[in-house]
């Protein structure tokens, strides 16, 4: 591996090292710490890694030392995703009818980056399910198009399905949604119809397509934000 001598780069490994592989009860000493530097070419002495630890509480790491550290050791002490957090975290995916032992397992992979190595096991157990909730894929695809566009201001097009024989095909639709439902076993979004001008909601179950759409008119996307903090207002 290439060499680094840069003070930014040590900073970075050994803020990764104590994020991944600390907590308070696995204080992190001298010559463990210097095992994740040395494969860059790296080596320090007690002074350096204590005035390193001391720039990283500067800049606000919550880097925690006992009494000679060096042998005793350091860690980081209060982190995005601590064990309450992430019991919270893994409860609310894992108790979730709708998603299938996979999905859950799938869902709790993507925060292995985020937890130290003594979290990670937590996230491998599942709960055994016998009688799964199948979310269909369309009201799944759904939901996250739906949240997107509330997180980014965005409208969407869709498409509602039709069972009925001889039915036509669907109108594309407009709409800008402020808010997802949950009524009744089943998901609903309350927004604004661009082509009625009016608030209404649409049940996630009926769409059949769906997608992101950019308004060319920005009068029709300011209107229809000012109707929806209008309704929002309201409510309070």
């Amino acid at each position: 591996m290439p060499k680094i001598k840069s003070t930014r780069q040590r900073i970075m490994i050994m803020l990764w090292a104590l994020y991944k592989h600390t907590d308070a009860k696995h204080p992190m000493n001298l010559v463990r710490l210097n095992s994740f530097l040395e494969p860059y070419g790296l080596c320090y002495n007690k002074a350096v890694m204590k005035d390193t630890l001391r720039d990283m509480q500067e800049i606000g790491i919550d880097v925690r030392t006992r009494h000679k550290w060096d042998k005793h050791g350091a860690w980081v002490e209060e982190r995005a995703l601590d064990d309450e957090k992430l019991s919270k975290l893994i409860f609310a995916v894992d108790s979730n009818p709708y998603l299938s032992k996979e999905q859950v397992t799938e869902v709790l992979q993507f925060l292995m980056p985020l937890v130290t190595v003594y979290q990670e096991e937590r996230l491998s157990i599942v709960t055994e399910r016998t009688n799964e909730t199948q979310l269909p894929e369309a009201v799944r695809r759904a939901h996250m198009v739906m949240s997107e566009a509330i997180g980014t201001h965005q409208s969407v097009m869709f498409k509602k399905s039709f069972h009925r024989a001889g039915a036509q095909s669907a109108k594309a639709v407009h709409f800008m949604p402020k808010r997802l439902l949950f009524e009744g076993g089943k998901f609903f979004a309350v927004g604004y119809h661009h082509a009625r001008e009016r608030i209404e909601t649409v049940d996630l179950h009926e769409i059949a397509e769906i997608q992101l759409i950019q308004l060319h008119s920005p009068k029709t996307a300011k209107k229809a934000e000012q109707v929806l903090n209008e309704q929002e207002s309201q409510k309070e």
